[in-house]
């Protein structure tokens, strides 16, 4: 899939609390990477999505994993 539709996708999936700021093609051993961040609420303060990173399928654009990028506590998910 193409950046554009690979980007649009993943909004999709975390609107309206958040947003894509990086696509990394192949980042993760052949998967997609989507850098994301948590949009400002009404208070004007970030809001928490709990993840920074949603790894995808580069063909299917199918979600993967999501993780917080340096967060050990994820488990395995951070060592991919």
């Amino acid at each position: 899939m193409d950046v554009a539709t690979l980007a649009e996708l993943t909004e999709q999936r975390i609107a309206p609390h958040g947003q894509v700021d990086a696509i990394l093609l192949e980042a993760n051993q052949g998967a997609t990477l989507a850098g994301v961040s948590a949009c400002l609420d009404e208070t004007g303060q970030p809001g928490e999505l709990g993840f920074d990173q949603i790894i995808l399928d580069p063909y299917t654009g199918e979600e993967l994993a999501r993780r917080q990028f340096g967060a050990i506590s994820d488990g395995m998910t951070n060592f991919m």
